[in-house]
């Protein structure tokens, strides 16, 4: 799995709301992310996501790693991407996104914790990339 976070030069944070279509968390404010897929790496797999959710093309260069969280199941790569985005330019792929919009750094542990219920060990990589967020403003 990857989640990958994309700020701007003002330090908010792209967020997504998840399709009401979706079995799992549906309506919920998330950030872009998804399953690697078999022959891909995770910043290929980071890419990927960003472009089919968000109709983005993201340079695999711009994506700086933060953290790799293991997961009962699985593992989850964070990364970090900063650059503009005009949010009216994005075509959101209608099954897994129904909006989008930024936050503050501060709100964003807030909106997308608490319906996910992240744990401390994610939490704890989150701190991390928004201080890697900001250092990078």
């Amino acid at each position: 799995m990857v989640h990958v976070y994309l700020v701007n030069n003002e330090g908010r944070y792209l967020i997504q709301k998840r399709s009401l279509r979706k079995a799992l968390f549906p309506g919920a404010w998330d950030v872009t992310g998804g399953a690697v897929l078999a022959g891909e790496d995770s910043r290929q797999g980071a890419c990927r996501e960003v472009e089919e959710e968000l109709g983005l093309r993201l340079d695999a260069e711009a994506l700086t790693f933060i953290a790799r969280l293991k997961r009962p199941d699985t593992f989850v790569d964070l990364w970090l991407a900063r650059m503009e985005v005009d949010l009216d330019a994005l075509t959101l792929q209608p099954e897994e996104v129904d909006a989008v919009r930024f936050v503050e750094a501060e709100a964003l542990l807030e909106v997308i914790g608490e319906p996910l219920e992240l744990d401390d060990t994610y939490r704890a990589a989150m701190e991390r990339l928004i201080i890697e967020g900001a250092i990078r403003a």
